[in-house]
């Protein structure tokens, strides 16, 4: 129970996530709250994040999406820096074992009126 509450106060907020299949590259959304949260993957689905855990720095997080050909099964698994603003780890499809890609994750900081 205590990991879930320390992930959330590591994690929660708003983040841009890049995911690097072979050439391309997706900028997913990424919202973390204290309940769960959502990826989206902009012009393709948007999904609930499940299942979140934390142990020190290694995090996880699992999704199920569904780009018109069925639902598929994807875990984020990855390193949190120390300085809270940024994380990178490798998104596996659970259904079959292969590796989708890596990822790199900046938090979104809200931008201060002039």
């Amino acid at each position: 129970m205590h990991s879930t509450i320390l992930l959330a106060s590591l994690l929660t907020g708003h983040w841009t996530m890049h995911l690097h299949l072979g050439a391309k590259v997706f900028e997913d959304d990424v919202v973390l709250t204290e309940s769960g949260g959502t990826l989206t993957v902009p012009d393709r689905f948007s999904a609930a994040i499940e299942h979140l855990q934390q142990r020190g720095d290694q995090f996880s997080f699992d999704i199920t999406a569904d780009e018109g050909h069925g639902p598929f099964h994807v875990r984020y698994a990855g390193t949190l820096h120390p300085a809270g603003d940024t994380f990178i780890g490798f998104a596996t499809v659970t259904d079959d074992g292969s590796l989708l890609g890596g990822f790199v994750g900046q938090r979104v900081v809200a931008s201060k009126p002039h």
